[in-house]
């Protein structure tokens, strides 16, 4: 069944300035909790806002293709070489860009997510050099949670997170 909607209220946005101010500041602190951007779904009810579900942002993220393939497995977000001993092989790595003290990583991992680069940096080259799937440029990929399982396709330049099960 559909029910008519009047014209007035079919040009009148649907929040207040208000409603929208504290949704605003409801999605900042649930980042900030949980680390990462979320989709939120969320109720007002007499003008009180209702947080009904947070989850990890199911749209894919897309940069630009450095190495063919396609690639899954565990994120692994580096930000400098003291975090090397904690990248394992199958991880996709993902860091802000590569230099020549990285390489020894791509002898392990499953792939690579950088956020700035493009298909002549250095971690382009040496992903095509170690067959390693890779995607580049993807500003802001350092918020996605370590080991978020993912996927890489180069073909299309997109990252896909995939949901964790819930426990029982």
């Amino acid at each position: 069944m559909t029910t008519p909607v009047s014209p007035a209220d079919r040009t009148r946005y649907c929040l207040t300035d208000t409603q929208l101010r504290d949704l605003w500041h409801l999605g900042q602190a649930v980042e900030h909790h949980l680390g990462a951007p979320q989709d939120l779904e969320f109720a007002f009810e007499r003008n009180h806002l209702w947080l009904l579900q947070a989850r990890p942002i199911t749209i894919p993220l897309q940069g630009t293709s450095g190495s063919p393939g396609i690639a899954t497995g565990p994120a692994r977000p580096v930000h400098t070489p003291a975090d090397f001993p904690r990248v394992h092989p199958g991880d996709i790595l993902i860091c802000r860009y590569t230099d020549p003290a990285w390489t020894p990583l791509f002898r392990v991992i499953a792939g690579i997510i950088t956020e700035t680069g493009g298909r002549l940096s250095h971690a382009a080259i040496v992903a095509r050099e170690h067959h390693i799937p890779a995607i580049l440029g993807v500003p802001h990929a350092l918020t996605i949670p370590e080991g978020t399982p993912l996927t890489l396709n180069t073909t299309t330049g997109t990252i896909t997170p995939h949901p964790r099960p819930t426990p029982p």
